[in-house]
């Protein structure tokens, strides 16, 4: 009889799993930064979180709070930027460090492959992806299915420890302008879109969009060296994570 409950509660325990996984499968799943563009369109409005507030907490992460707060803020401007015109086409260590600033690291056996033996195959990929053309002003098949970027992504991600926030995190340091930070934070905000790059690409065509992320940006004074898409990334991750637990910031509202 005791062992049939036992049976009965771990039947009990994986049918609640598996309702769980399919609740939030949409979360829960890797995803891939492309997939169908016909529907590639994001299901939750980002202007959302570029509100009157957007600024204010923009500012406080690049440095108008504690300067110990958010690392982050030197991601995009250690040793002059992953996209720097002596080191663009080529990861270094710099690259590695600036993703700590993120919260990430990277294994040492993975570093290793990636300034040595990976680095010809990273190079020749970053070689063919432009350093110099922004997300919104980018034809579609710089980032699609096919492209180089997503290759790179792709060779990323499948290396051991890395898994799609490290590799994502590992692009936008090489590529500011056109592929982003998207971590799980970002992700369960927007409701997990199935091609977040190539959503973000369709959102950004939109010039009202393109021109609230530069007032965010303007409004915060930060200076125009961090990309449009960092003012993405960080309006939303703080309004949903960083400024928790912030007494400075406990006055700002959620999201409408």
């Amino acid at each position: 009889m005791n062992c049939k409950f036992r049976a009965w509660q771990t039947f009990v325990a994986w049918i609640a799993g598996a309702v769980m996984t399919l609740a939030v499968g949409g979360l829960a799943r890797v995803p891939f930064p492309n997939g169908d563009s016909m529907t590639a369109h994001f299901t939750v409005d980002p202007n959302r979180f570029l509100d009157e507030h957007a600024s204010r907490l923009v500012a406080a992460y690049f440095g108008g709070l504690d300067q110990s707060r958010y690392t982050g803020r030197m991601f995009e401007r250690l040793a002059g930027g992953g996209d720097h015109e002596d080191r663009r086409d080529r990861f270094d260590a710099t690259d590695l460090v600036a993703v700590t600033m993120l919260g990430v690291d990277v294994a040492a056996e993975t570093a290793i492959w990636i300034l040595g033996e990976g680095g010809a195959q990273l190079t020749d990929l970053l070689n063919q992806i432009p350093a110099d053309v922004s997300l919104s002003e980018a034809p579609e098949a710089l980032i699609a299915d096919d492209s180089p970027a997503v290759e790179l992504w792709q060779t990323l991600q499948r290396l051991p420890d890395i898994a799609w926030v490290k590799a994502g995190k590992l692009c936008a340091r090489k590529r500011p302008h056109l592929l982003p930070v998207y971590d799980k934070v970002v992700n369960a905000a927007l409701h997990a879109p199935a091609a977040f790059w190539l959503s973000l690409h369709s959102w950004m065509q939109e010039r009202s969009n393109v021109d609230r992320l530069n007032e965010v940006r303007d409004e915060a004074g930060i200076g125009n060296d961090i990309s449009l898409l960092r003012i993405f990334d960080v309006a939303i991750w703080m309004r949903c994570h960083g400024m928790q637990n912030v007494a400075a910031l406990s006055d700002v509202p959620p999201p409408s």
